[in-house]
């Protein structure tokens, strides 16, 4: 039970990590995180606009992929990409030294704290 326990912590902790750079680079080259109606921009949009436009290096748009070329900063002395790729569930291309992810599947390991924390509060009826 604690490993799978830790497991997740570090899953979130990594899932937080990458979101925090996205978040930055988003704000810093693209516009701010809120639309002006109020509403938070989505985080696939957060992602394909800094992968789009290429403002992180380590981050870009191929085909229907999008490719991480490295771990987020505070996890590159613990974690390899091919632990990465695992985590978030991508597929590990060694050659190139990259992970491709779907959209969709990395928006959702993102998203995933959040998404166990709405199934539990709507299964104990608060």
């Amino acid at each position: 039970m604690a490993e799978w326990t830790w497991s997740k912590v570090a899953k979130w902790a990594v899932a937080d990590a990458l979101l925090a750079e996205i978040n930055a680079a988003y704000t810093q080259y693209v516009g701010p995180l809120v639309r002006a109606d109020g509403t938070p921009v989505p985080i696939a949009d957060r992602i394909t606009a800094v992968a789009s436009a290429r403002v992180v290096p380590w981050l870009y748009i191929s085909g229907d992929y999008v490719v991480v070329t490295k771990v987020p900063d505070r996890f590159a002395a613990v974690m390899t990409l091919k632990a990465f790729a695992d985590m978030v569930g991508g597929i590990y291309w060694e050659s190139e030294g990259a992970v491709l992810v779907k959209l969709g599947t990395l928006v959702s390991f993102i998203e995933s704290r959040k998404t166990e924390i709405e199934t539990l509060l709507a299964q104990s009826g608060k």
